[in-house]
């Protein structure tokens, strides 16, 4: 007879549900999931919430949480002074949301203690350095002083701006000719580019096969070797795996391009949170069914034919 952790960790593998996806469900820590699947109970802090883990991890994965602990109270080690276990675990998440908002609120106080000094000493300098009346007029008279001088000046700099207006006019018609030049090459460029990623594209023909509610198939037909690139607004945990059951690649990534040998068959491709994440195969968009656009947790498997 299986023990319980085999039970729940064998159904969450069968629904291809991932640790950190289980972790972002039930609020239970992956390291705290693995002793459960482990029967490693007496390894995890605070096992006095322990029924209340397994209850919330047999919903997610849809079996009857009463019914395991029933059927393996034997596993389970005996907790000691428990009253609710329920209560206290929510008050533990609860005394958890309070101290991030308290954490908040004092940052938000700081913050208009800042904006409020600024403005104080903002108002003490205006009022220190700010000119009297005496000041102001002293001023005046030196400008009076000086304004046939000003003046003079004025004319000096009027016919040095006529003398180099010319070279401006000249230097300009070089600058257009210029400009000119190399927006005809900047043209060019993006025109190449364009009939390159058009090749591309038709290198590759992606066609959609059957969605079973987490895998998503699809047969490509390529002539050059493949090249997955990923682009997601938020970091995202992927892995890349071919028919010999080979990791090309595994990790957190916001953005990155893989490429898989052309001797590649079959490529399976999982993302962590494909929420906010768009999928390329040879610069062709990957575009998968409307049923499965609501998950976080997606498997591709292309079937390469040459």
């Amino acid at each position: 007879m299986k023990k319980i952790g085999q039970k729940l960790k064998a159904k969450r593998e069968s629904l291809g549900i991932t640790l950190l996806d289980l972790q972002n469900k039930t609020n239970i820590s992956r390291e705290t999931i693995t002793y459960i699947e482990q029967n490693e109970f007496n390894k995890i802090k605070n096992n006095h919430y322990l029924n209340t883990m397994i209850k919330r991890y047999a919903k997610h994965v849809h079996l009857d949480g009463e019914k395991l602990l029933q059927d393996h109270k034997h596993e389970l080690p005996k907790a000691k002074n428990i009253v609710n276990e329920t209560e206290v675990f929510e008050q533990t998440s609860n005394r958890e949301q309070s101290k991030q908002y308290s954490k908040f609120l004092k940052f938000i106080i700081g913050l208009v203690a800042l904006l409020l000094t600024i403005f104080l000493l903002y108002v003490i300098s205006f009022s220190i350095f700010s000119p009297t009346k005496d000041e102001v007029f002293n001023n005046q008279t030196v400008n009076d002083q000086y304004k046939d001088v000003a003046i003079d000046i004025k004319d000096k700099k009027s016919e040095e701006l006529s003398k180099t207006k010319s070279k401006e006019t000249n230097d300009q018609s070089k600058i257009n000719e210029n400009e000119s030049n190399s927006k005809a090459e900047n043209d060019k460029k993006n025109k190449e580019n364009k009939e390159d990623d058009e090749k591309q594209e038709k290198d590759v023909a992606i066609a959609f096969q059957t969605f079973d509610g987490n895998q998503i198939h699809y047969d490509v037909e390529a002539e050059e070797a493949l090249t997955l690139d990923i682009q997601s607004e938020i970091s995202n945990w992927v892995q890349v795996i071919d028919e010999n059951n080979k990791t090309h690649f595994q990790g957190e990534i916001t953005s990155k391009k893989i490429e898989l040998p052309k001797s590649v068959k079959t490529v399976t491709f999982i993302s962590g949170n494909s929420s906010n994440m768009v999928l390329k195969l040879n610069g062709q968009e990957v575009k998968e069914p409307s049923e499965a656009s609501s998950l976080i947790t997606r498997r591709y498997i292309f079937n390469v034919k040459k």
